[in-house]
């Protein structure tokens, strides 16, 4: 549930999201740019993991072109993304696009980001660019209007 302006002065509540940011993307064709990697406390309490946060763009499904910011935790897609990290803190990163995955590594399952046809990478341009003419369109709104 949203809520609106009047539900929002008695109900100032939002709902929560998905454990893992990842999951809204499950077997979409994704855009993934990594935007820093840090040393976090593992999820099972045994020391510390590499996460990277990463910006992701669906290229296919319901939110197609609307970018969403996570921390990846995950042991097999962070090695796939992490040589993409940009140099300095606020760089822009190396973008990758595939098909974001669940696979079974015997010891559970994680995530892979699996590799995007021609035509796939064709759409990303696509979605890319109007991403890119969407926020040229929004710096130009007068913020005061």
């Amino acid at each position: 549930m949203t809520a609106t302006a009047t539900e929002h002065e008695t109900d100032p509540f939002s709902d929560p999201t998905s454990g893992s940011g990842l999951d809204a993307f499950l077997d979409q064709l994704v855009i993934i740019q990594p935007l820093r990697k840090q040393e976090k406390p593992s999820k099972r309490g045994n020391g510390n993991v590499l996460t990277v946060t990463a910006m992701i763009t669906a290229v296919t499904g319901d939110n197609v072109g609307e970018p969403a910011q996570t921390t990846i935790y995950s042991n097999s897609l962070v090695p796939q993304i992490r040589d993409g990290v940009p140099a300095v803190e606020g760089g822009q990163g190396k973008l990758y696009i595939g098909w974001l995955r669940k696979v079974d590594f015997g010891r559970g399952k994680g995530w892979d980001l699996q590799k995007a046809e021609p035509a796939d990478r064709q759409k990303g341009v696509a979605v890319l660019k109007a991403v890119k003419e969407r926020e040229a369109a929004k710096a130009q709104e007068d913020p005061f209007a």
